[in-house]
């Protein structure tokens, strides 16, 4: 709850006040200006409530309601000083009162907005009606719906990853298009490692947005951490963050390393700040981009012919090609197709199924196993994973290194998951999520 202005001291004696003629009589329709006592009496009221004189305030606020019937906007800002002083006499059912009488008048003439209250004034408003009222109730105006959510956002800081993630689900689902919600969560399962889900929570913000500045960060990075580094590429492009945050301009770097797109890297590179530029992982990425972009050819001299095609028959992961029968070979790739597809761990029960049991038929078979191994990986089948990797033989690509590293660690070999790691590191595209694995699997070994 933000802190509210020196005009409103925290503790007071409090004083239950009767209510006033201001608060009984029915709401009129705007007619003309109030009668001079009762625009003095507003005078007054203000004064006295800048001056800490919060009884008085609140006796002349409430005299010079009653005068103002008939000029909603002017009631509402008479109303909104006389609930600031009703909390300074510490009287919480008259506050209470005072603010429901406020979003009754913005319910039926819009008069909250009307008044057009100062900022500093709304903003003291504001931190008293959320203490009087439940968030719900503002959230149904659309005037103080921001209020509320921003109220939401403050209550949600409070619980932890699991509680959080479950009542981001429900707002979620209370209010599908509200954007917030779907960030919130999208950056919880992006620091989970739920790379798919973010992705597609992260996906929605665009689809209604598409140049919102959150979602294409949040689903450049949850893309990259999914593996999709070209789709990473094209969002990471347009994100202001990639260029002012380390961890955002390493893995698009190194999403354009992996692609093979080094004039890109480089000039992405040399046009970041000085400082962000001079980081270890930036500096290293550029000249790695600086070493492998094509240089333009000197007059006369002809260009290097393009390099070979790679070799026919591969496994998608680069390993030496199995020899899989045909049924089998249709099972693997389906599942292949479903983990591309999947959005959260529950989508890839089908993929596993199919995936473990070729892997369990096929032993010898290291493109099987390292698929099942990953798809167990996504899953948090630990042990699984560790088993599956195992017996597929140590991966190749640095990103399952770090995957057989996890598991291992998760499944209680912190020792081999920080030999396995080490050699992951060199050539693994690092994010806030790998960044945060490698602390805690190197601190495991370096304390066992």
């Amino acid at each position: 709850m933000p802190a509210l202005p020196a005009i409103l001291p925290a503790t007071l004696p409090a004083t239950l006040l009767a209510l006033g003629l201001a608060l009984a009589g029915p709401l009129a329709a705007p007619a003309g200006a109030a009668h001079p006592f009762y625009e003095d009496q507003l005078r007054r009221g203000r004064s006295a409530l800048d001056r800490g004189e919060h009884a008085e305030a609140a006796r002349a606020l409430r005299l010079a309601a009653f005068g103002l019937l008939d000029d909603p906007p002017a009631l509402a800002g008479c109303l909104v000083h006389l609930a600031l002083a009703r909390h300074g006499l510490g009287d919480a059912i008259g506050v209470r009162e005072t603010v429901e009488r406020v979003l009754a008048l913005e319910e039926r003439f819009g008069a909250y907005r009307a008044a057009a209250l100062p900022a500093p004034l709304a903003a003291s408003f504001s931190a008293v009606a959320l203490e009087a009222v439940p968030a719900g109730r503002l959230a149904e105006l659309e005037a103080f719906a921001d209020l509320a959510r921003r109220a939401v956002e403050e209550e949600l800081e409070a619980l932890a990853a699991g509680p959080r993630r479950e009542r981001l689900e429900a707002l979620l689902a209370e209010e599908p298009a509200e954007p917030r919600w779907a960030l919130l969560l999208g950056r919880l399962e992006l620091a989970a490692g739920r790379f798919p889900r973010a992705a597609e929570l992260a996906g929605r913000v665009v689809a209604a947005d598409p140049a919102s500045q959150p979602g294409l960060c949040l689903r450049g990075l949850a893309r990259a951490g999914a593996g999709d580094c070209a789709g990473a590429a094209d969002d990471l492009a347009a994100c202001e963050q990639a260029r002012t945050d380390e961890a955002a301009a390493v893995t698009y770097l190194s999403c354009l390393d992996g692609l093979e797109r080094w004039q890109e890297a480089r000039d992405f590179a040399a046009a970041l700040p000085p400082g962000l530029r001079a980081s270890r992982r930036v500096a290293r990425l550029e000249r790695r981009a600086a070493r492998n972009a094509p240089r333009a050819p000197a007059a006369g001299e002809q260009p290097a012919p393009a390099d070979e095609a790679p070799p026919e028959n591969t496994a998608p992961d680069g390993e030496p090609p199995d020899h899989v029968a045909a049924e089998d070979a249709a099972k693997l790739e389906r599942a292949r197709s479903l983990l591309a597809a999947a959005r959260s761990a529950g989508d890839l029960d089908e993929a596993w199924a199919l995936a473990h049991e070729v892997a369990d038929r096929l032993p010898d078979s290291s493109a099987a196993q390292h698929l099942a191994a990953e798809i167990a990986y996504l899953s948090s089948r630990w042990a699984e994973a560790a088993s599956y990797y195992r017996r597929g033989g140590e991966p190749a690509r640095p990103e399952q290194l770090f995957y057989l590293a996890v598991a291992l660690y998760e499944a209680g070999a912190p020792g081999e998951a920080a030999a396995t790691l080490e050699k992951a590191l060199p050539r693994l595209r690092r994010t806030p999520f790998v960044d945060g694995y490698v602390e805690r699997i190197l601190g495991a070994a370096g304390s066992e």
